[in-house]
């Protein structure tokens, strides 16, 4: 099935997909105005897989849009602007929040901290909410709970209290690739965003903030790789977090020693960094002693029913990477 971009820089999609797959368009004359009309036909189901790409990058699609990113953009920012701004009650309790604290990056993981823990998460996608219902700082922080857009707000609020200067970064779910950018690019559309980050400019580079929680290491960014919409400038860029070190993967080593006599003595060890690194400070700061305890014995019968451990399990999530 073969799609792209054709000279003029239009999305196409061809008539060579399985079962001749296509969408027929005719447009009408209609009392001085202009109707379009599409048909589809040939168009099999498609099986429902993990990690599949977006259904129109491999199947016949129509795309409509009314407006341009430009507006979009500058009409939101607006809307950003006056609900995160900064009341007696955010310049209170940010206040209190960072009191006695100099250091920058301090700062911005206590405000990171607060959201997460106090800011009860409610997950609606950002697409699927109307622009008019997001609402102001004061208010969030008075309920207690919103979704991404809600929680962006908030922490806008109270990295502006602090003396910062957050900008507010629409991220989709759509890897940075040609073929799968080009349509949203092309046709504006409020549903192709599902979160609201908000970054911040730090001597290594942007930090972004609101997909982690209070275990991710700052810098980490869940939407890493994903294509984010800048509301400032209104221009696309690929989202990434602020160093290597923060991308999301596990290490794993394993030294092997073979005695004369054939026992084997073996190590292992898993460094995490990243969001993998979030997962790990969640699961072992929570882990109840006998939990820990049996994770470690089936740790030690996934090598053999025979074998017994020469040491205690050992975890260090209190510096970063994570190790085990």
């Amino acid at each position: 099935c073969m799609s792209g971009l054709d000279d003029e820089g239009e999305f196409f999609m061809s008539d060579t997909c399985p079962g001749h797959a296509r969408i027929n368009r005719r447009i009408l004359s209609n009392d001085g105005g202009v109707t379009y009309e599409f048909t589809s036909s040939g168009i099999p189901p498609v099986t429902q897989e993990e990690n599949l790409p977006p259904l129109y990058s491999f199947n016949p699609v129509i795309f409509a849009s009314s407006g341009d990113w430009k507006t979009y953009c500058r009409d939101l920012s607006a809307i950003f602007l006056k609900a995160a701004s900064s009341d007696e009650k955010i310049i209170s309790k940010t206040a209190q929040l960072l009191e006695g604290i100099d250091d920058e990056q301090e700062k911005i993981r206590i405000i990171r901290d607060f959201a997460a823990k106090n800011i009860r998460f409610i997950d609606t996608g950002f697409g699927e909410i109307p622009m008019s219902y997001i609402a102001g700082a004061d208010r969030i922080l008075e309920d207690g709970y919103g979704n991404s857009a809600d929680r962006a707000v908030l922490i806008s609020a109270m990295l502006s209290a602090a003396g910062f200067r957050p900008e507010t970064v629409l991220a989709s779910r759509l890897a940075a690739l040609e073929i799968i950018q080009a349509p949203m690019m092309r046709y504006p559309s409020h549903h192709w965003f599902g979160d609201v980050l908000v970054r911040v400019q730090t001597g290594g580079g942007y930090v972004y903030l609101n997909d982690t929680d209070q275990y991710a290491p700052l810098g980490a960014v869940k939407n890493h790789g994903h294509t984010g919409l800048v509301l400032k400038t209104g221009e696309f860029e690929v989202i990434r977090s602020i160093t290597g070190d923060m991308e999301n993967r596990t290490d794993v080593a394993v030294t092997i020693g073979l005695s004369p006599g054939g026992d084997v003595e073996m190590k292992r060890s898993a460094r995490f960094f990243g969001l993998d690194f979030a997962a790990f400070q969640k699961r072992f700061s929570e882990m109840p002693p006998e939990e820990r305890n049996r994770y470690h014995q089936k740790l030690v019968s996934s090598v053999s029913q025979a074998a017994v451990p020469v040491g205690d399990l050992t975890t260090d999530y209190g510096s970063y990477p994570g190790v085990e």
